[in-house]
């Protein structure tokens, strides 16, 4: 039986070249890909490859993270179970990120799927920290990646190696302490440097070049702490009830090529398994059991029209168009069970497609799944992938939808708002078919489409 979601030899395929998928991202962020390079394909590899290991490092950057190192702060994260994750990657003025490693760590979470993360980044510069939500940095206990970032510049003079000084963010992010270890980072260089800006107590003579130098360093470097405290402060200083900017449009008009190219497979397979359940003979050997199975393939089909035509209204969004292949998947897994029936043989198995992304497959084995940084816990099928992530307290792969202003994983919409957050697209429960077919596609208190 066919697989629809991608577990198929043509999935192997692209798993087994998510590595050379990794260069490719990085060469969109440093401009060097092709110009016809879809413009969010960097940030979106970087976001996957944060899903095998919570720590990047470009090789550019392997002198001053070697692997080892990368190997053992990835370790201490995972082991953790904290949402903290290290991205070293060249960013560069006149780049795509306009210079700002905060603009490109705002791009890879938007295609993270995460509610909760911490970024400690690197671009070439210096040590940046960023948080999402904004406000969770400043939550008693919690992670601040912000200020975490911030400390050790202030506790090497701004004179430290960047690879010694993301190792020491990565503690403090984890110590659970950061605003007070930065206070007192800060207290300590204004102790040893304070006079710093004063007027010379040497004679002029003495005021050699090297001097010169070093004060105009020591200058810009407390300038450049003070911009990225500052923005910092801004940051953390947002309302709880503010909304994250939308996605840049270069995200939106790539978004929108997927689903119509989705669009378009949906309604030739939805033309094919109807053509094949037209040819199906009910009853034989199976009798009134063969016949029922083969009138769920039926309503199943009709389900998965619906959810197709529900997108194409302009109703929702990629769920409905993911939920259609689920339920051609479940028309076919029907119609073969009821041709078994009819021949006398043993129905096959049926399906289950892994609960957080139902793209990933039916390949699945049921797993206990305890979200990062919670206590709560469901048991459902995970596709291998996603099964060793959460083993490894790491967050899978989730399918990302858009709900009101925001890209968030599927399951986190309200079950009221949503059939395939309350079902699991099928994986949570078996009603699936029946509550599409009476209406729960088009409730009142659906989410819009953002």
């Amino acid at each position: 039986m066919p697989d629809r979601t991608g577990n198929g030899p043509a999935s192997a395929g692209r798993r087994a070249a998510r590595g050379a998928a990794l260069l490719v991202g990085t060469a969109v962020l440093l401009g060097s890909a092709p110009a016809a390079a879809d413009p969010a394909d960097g940030a979106a590899e970087i976001a996957e490859a944060l899903q095998e290991s919570p720590v990047l490092v470009d090789p550019a950057y392997a002198s001053a993270l070697p692997e080892e190192k990368a190997d053992a702060l990835a370790e201490r994260i995972e082991e953790s179970g904290e949402p903290l994750f290290v991205i070293a990657v060249p960013v560069v003025s006149g780049d795509r990120w306009e210079g700002d490693v905060g603009n490109l760590v705002d791009a890879v979470h938007d295609r993270s799927g995460l509610s909760e993360a911490h970024y400690i980044a690197f671009g070439g510069q210096m040590v940046n920290g960023e948080d999402y939500p904004r406000e969770s940095a400043y939550e008693e206990g919690g992670i601040n990646a912000s200020l975490a970032a911030l400390a050790p510049s202030y506790e090497n003079d701004f004179q430290g190696a960047s690879g010694a000084e993301i190792e020491r963010a990565v503690e403090i992010a984890l110590s659970g302490d950061a605003e007070r270890i930065y206070e007192e980072a800060m207290e300590g260089y204004e102790e040893r440097n304070g006079g710093l800006f004063d007027s010379p107590a040497v004679p002029l003579p003495m005021l050699t070049w090297p001097r010169l130098l070093a004060w105009a360093a020591g200058a810009a470097a407390l300038i450049a702490g003070a911009v990225l405290l500052i923005r910092a402060r801004r940051r953390a200083a947002r309302t709880r009830h503010a909304v994250r900017a939308a996605p840049l449009t270069a995200f939106d008009n790539a978004d929108a090529a997927r689903l119509d190219e989705l669009s378009a497979r949906v309604g030739k397979e939805i033309v094919a398994v109807g053509e094949r359940l037209s040819r199906a003979e009910p009853g034989g050997r199976g009798g009134a059991e063969a016949t029922a199975a083969l009138q769920d393939a039926l309503n199943a089909h009709t389900a998965a029209g619906k959810a197709h035509d529900a997108a194409r209204d302009g109703e929702a969004d990629l769920a409905d168009e993911v939920g259609a292949l689920v339920l051609l998947d479940v028309a076919e897994y029907r119609m073969a069970r009821a041709a078994a029936l009819a021949a006398g043989r043993k129905p096959p198995r049926e399906p289950r497609h892994c609960y957080a992304n139902p793209l990933h497959g039916t390949s699945t084995t049921e797993v206990e799944w305890r979200a990062v940084g919670s206590r709560r816990s469901v048991t459902a099928p995970l596709c291998a992938e996603c099964a060793r992530a959460v083993r490894r307290r790491a967050t899978p792969k989730a399918l990302v939808i858009r709900h009101g202003d925001a890209d968030v994983p599927y399951f986190s919409v309200p079950a009221e708002q949503s059939v395939w957050s309350a079902t699991g697209f099928g994986a949570l429960r078996s009603d699936l078919v029946d509550r599409v077919l009476r209406g729960d596609l088009h409730a009142p208190e659906r989410g819009t489409r953002g």
